[in-house]
Order: structure tokens, then C-alpha cells, then sequence
């Protein structure tokens, strides 16, 4: 499915120059499948916003409103992109670098308070484990690590050690019963991740929240 049109190539450094971005709309409402999953998803985020609310009108202090616009800020990033990878398989660098850099900012003053000094220097050590996991092996893409290091630097350790796992058994159960929908056949079967991670992180928040 071509999306993406030159102009828009040249000016967000996309991938495809064949055709218009605006066609995805027309082709989003055609896909009844796609639309419905949309649907649920916009119903999702306006209930996560209705929660979010509630708890800070309800327990309204600092530290409980710092917490909770970060989920809130987390949730609305990956939800972007995981609709952007379900439809073209791809993490733009021109949209995630900026969102990198703002988090690896919030992540810096973090440190002015002592009492993260250990837990930021183990999200470091986190964050350079997952790069040479995934640059090794190769089992993610490049741009699926982009957004592993943008939740690192927003929650820490355990929360994305806890997406992370996740997110990569739920895509591998998904995986496996495409292969055997497919008869074991490996060819037409990508499959894309950061929607995986979109919902492990709605469930981390969940259960935080």
C-alpha cells in the first residue's frame, strides 16, 4: 500500500515517493478490519485520558502529576507510532529523534535528584545491553530500539524490562499462529512491533495506574 507522497518524502524524510500521504484516510476507510481497529484504539486512548484525569483530580499533588503526565506523555507517543508502523512497517527517524532527544533532556535533570543517581545509572546500563542485543542478533529493527530508548529514559529499569518481555511474547505467539495460518510458509508474513509494545505499555500503565 502506497502512502507516502514525494513531497512529503522531502520535507519528513519518508520512505515511499510514489504516492500521496492523504490516501491513507481513503484507505482506512475502505479496510473495515483497519478502521475497527482504529475505532477501538481512539476509544482506548479517550478512556486512558478520562482515567488519567480522574486520578489527578483525585490524588492531586506534584509527584502524583509528574507521574502521570509522564504516562500520559508515553501512551500518546507509542500510540502514534505504533499506528504508523502497523501501516508502513517503518519508524521515521525525522519524528523519533526529536522525541529522543526531549526524553534523554527529562532523563539529564532527573539527576538532580540524588535519589535517581542509581536507578539512571542502571537505565544506562539497560539501554546499552538492549543496543548490542538487538544490533546483535538482529531480531528488532533499528527504529523498535528508538522507542525501547524512549521508554528507558521515561520509566527506568523495570518498566521496560516488563514491556520489553512483554512485548516480544506477545508478538511471538501472534507470529507463530500467522506461520501456521500460512501453512509454515516465511514469505508475507512481516509483522509489525511497536503495536506489540503499544499494548505492553498500556498494560504496564494499567497496572500502575
Amino acid at each position: 500500500m502506497k502512502i507516502i507522497g514525494s513531497l512529503d518524502y522531502k520535507i519528513f524524510g519518508l520512505k515511499d515517493k510514489n504516492s500521496s500521504i492523504f490516501i491513507i484516510c481513503k484507505n482506512i476507510l475502505k479496510d473495515g478490519i483497519l478502521l475497527l481497529r482504529i475505532c477501538f484504539c481512539s476509544l482506548l486512548f479517550i478512556v486512558f485520558n478520562t482515567v488519567i484525569l480522574t486520578k489527578i483530580l483525585d490524588n492531586f499533588s506534584f509527584i502524583m502529576i509528574y507521574t502521570y503526565l509522564k504516562y500520559y506523555y508515553l501512551f500518546l507517543v507509542i500510540y502514534i507510532f505504533a499506528f504508523i508502523d502497523y501501516i508502513t512497517y517503518y519508524v521515521y527517524t525525522v519524528l523519533s529523534y526529536p522525541i529522543i532527544i526531549f526524553s534523554l533532556f527529562i532523563f539529564i535533570l532527573s539527576f538532580l535528584d540524588i535519589k535517581n543517581i542509581r536507578i539512571n545509572l542502571e537505565t544506562i546500563i539497560l539501554i546499552g545491553f538492549l543496543y548490542l542485543l538487538i544490533n546483535k542478533f538482529k531480531f528488532l529493527g533499528e527504529g523498535d530500539f528508538d522507542i525501547f530508548l524512549i521508554i528507558a529514559l521515561t520509566l527506568g529499569v523495570l518498566p521496560t524490562v516488563f514491556i520489553f518481555y512483554l512485548s516480544i511474547i506477545m508478538s511471538g505467539i501472534i507470529s507463530i499462529v500467522i506461520l501456521i495460518k500460512n501453512c509454515f510458509k516465511l514469505q508475507n508474513n512481516r509483522l509489525a512491533f511497536i503495536p506489540f509494545i503499544f499494548i505492553a505499555t498500556t498494560v504496564f500503565i494499567a497496572i500502575k495506574v
